[in-house]
């Protein structure tokens, strides 16, 4: 099992941007996306050390505190793609259950990755 704080995600609607001008069409990173990442990396990086990665079938459960503002559903994309983009679970397909929850006792996103068929 693993447990990882991280910052509290930006909402998916607020993850990617679309190019209007310039360099062509498509879509970007926003800068509030890119912020996140940042201290994502900094709080993961503090946590590394206890961390043993998974490569197989995992269930994934996300805390955010009570107090957030938002839908709570809307923060799972950022975090299931951040744990696959830094090597922590092999891929979201992968992930057999998915859920998040408000919890009045914690103060930043306390996201558990647990192996299949692990208690």
């Amino acid at each position: 099992m693993i447990t990882l704080d991280l910052p509290i995600p930006p909402s998916v609607n607020d993850l990617y941007a679309n190019r209007k001008r310039g360099r062509g069409p498509g879509r970007y990173k926003t800068k509030e996306y890119k912020d996140w990442l940042y201290r994502a990396d900094q709080s993961f990086l503090a946590q590394k050390w206890r961390i043993d990665y998974l490569h197989g079938p995992c269930d994934l459960h996300i805390k955010v505190p009570a107090k957030m503002r938002g839908d709570v559903d809307n923060r799972i994309k950022a975090v299931a793609d951040y744990l696959v983009s830094r090597q922590i679970t092999a891929d979201d397909r992968f992930y057999r259950k998915v859920s998040i929850e408000r919890c009045e006792y914690v103060s930043c996103c306390v996201v558990t990755v647990t192996p299949v068929g692990a208690a």
